[in-house]
């Protein structure tokens, strides 16, 4: 086996440690100063970008709302709504899965042949990868209560780790759509909900060709929002003109009259 062998070491004394390590060798250790000065500007710059992420994602309500889910950051935010860029070409959320290929592929033939295969892979590469990675960050990472993660853990159980990483990225994507059509906030553990406090006012983008001129809409809290709705939740029926009139009919058909 050849090479160095470091100890455990963190990102500030690396260099340090790796210089100490080849010190011995002239030739070497001038090889080894010359990538890490290399690592060094790379890095400076690689810093440099993400704080112009950071700024921009800071500077809009959408990213900042969308930064809220766990897993998610400022480059799969940013990411997101750059392509997806008007939330309206989608009739349905979960179509935004499939836009980025994280959907099954199918092969059918008449009504006997139905096979589901793995995820298509189709669109934006960079997109799908960067669910991915904010599905992994939520599944292992995140320590606290939350409804996707115990979907996702479950899935995990049943299936393999791998797998549920791609549903729960699938199931973020999908949330995210809602929540830029809906206006709404992610909230994982409605049972936290009761420790907010007063309703926000929050910038709502419509798209990002659109992120130049924004505007402000009323919205509320997004934790006080959902122990509302916990709250007050009741069954709606939806009716049209003259359903009470056609209900009436009906009844009166049932039970004639004396």
């Amino acid at each position: 086996m050849f090479g160095i062998r470091l100890n455990r070491v963190g990102r500030g004394g690396f260099q340090q440690v790796v210089r100490e390590a080849v010190a011995q060798d002239a030739l070497v250790s001038e090889l080894i100063d010359a990538m890490l000065n290399a690592r060094a500007a790379l890095w400076k710059e690689y810093c440099r970008l993400h704080d112009l992420v950071v700024k921009l994602v800071a500077g809009h309500g959408l990213y900042r709302r969308f930064m809220q889910i766990p897993g998610v950051g400022p480059v799969a935010a940013l990411s997101f709504v750059t392509a997806v860029d008007d939330p309206s070409r989608f009739k349905r959320s979960r179509d935004v899965a499939a836009y980025f290929g994280l959907t099954s592929r199918r092969w059918q033939s008449g009504s006997s042949i139905d096979v589901q295969g793995r995820i298509s892979k189709a669109g934006d590469a960079d997109v799908r990868r960067a669910l991915y990675e904010a599905a992994g960050a939520l599944l292992t990472r995140f320590k606290r209560k939350d409804k996707v993660k115990t979907w996702g853990l479950a899935i995990a159980k049943r299936t393999s780790h791998r797998k549920a990483t791609v549903a729960v990225a699938r199931k973020l994507a999908v949330i995210m759509h809602a929540m830029w059509v809906d206006g709404t906030f992610y909230c994982g553990d409605p049972a936290a909900s009761g420790r907010t406090s007063e309703p926000v006012r929050e910038p709502v983008r419509a798209s990002c060709s659109a992120s130049m001129h924004d505007q402000d809409t009323s919205v509320t809290d997004p934790v006080t929002r959902r122990a509302q709705q916990l709250e007050h939740e009741v069954p709606r029926q939806r009716t049209r003109p003259g359903a009470d009139h056609r209900r009436r009919n009906t009844l009166s058909c049932l039970w004639p009259r004396t």
